[in-house]
């Protein structure tokens, strides 16, 4: 597709629906800044969420004899404390979940703002450019 293609569509486009493209475009820029690196923070932080349990059933298997039985009895004894090391983790997982929900969020008005911000700049300085032009006339 040329750019008189893309432009023409375009132009079809702000005639049927004034201020669609431009409203994609931001849409697509936000989208493209939560995204950088192609990979969603929230599917990077599920994947942390299924990590984050411990596998307490460590391998008992063994050729030797009788440390089969050694390896139960210690995974038995043990299990309590990994199991305490485990709630730990998780504490801390579900912890860092509210947090990046706390920062998306905040960096997510951020964005808007910034999007406002420079669409209200470049509509002051396109008023400036008039009010110039106008000045300029004036003084001639």
């Amino acid at each position: 597709m040329s750019t008189s293609d893309v432009q023409d569509a375009e132009q079809r486009l702000e005639a049927l629906a004034p201020g669609y493209a431009e409203l994609a475009r931001r849409v697509a820029a936000r989208i493209a800044r939560r995204d950088p690196g192609g990979v969603r923070t929230s599917v990077a932080f599920a994947r942390v969420v299924e990590r984050s349990r411990l596998d307490l059933g460590a391998p008992i298997a063994s050729r030797l004899p009788g440390v089969r039985l050694v390896k139960g009895t210690v995974r038995a004894l043990i299990r309590w404390y990994l199991r305490w090391i485990d709630d730990q983790i998780n504490g801390l997982v579900r912890a860092l979940l509210v947090a990046h929900d706390a920062v998306a969020a905040r960096v997510e008005t951020l964005e808007e703002r910034a999007g406002r911000t420079g669409e209200q700049v470049r509509a002051l300085e396109g008023r400036v450019e008039r009010l110039e032009r106008a000045q300029s006339a004036c003084d001639q």
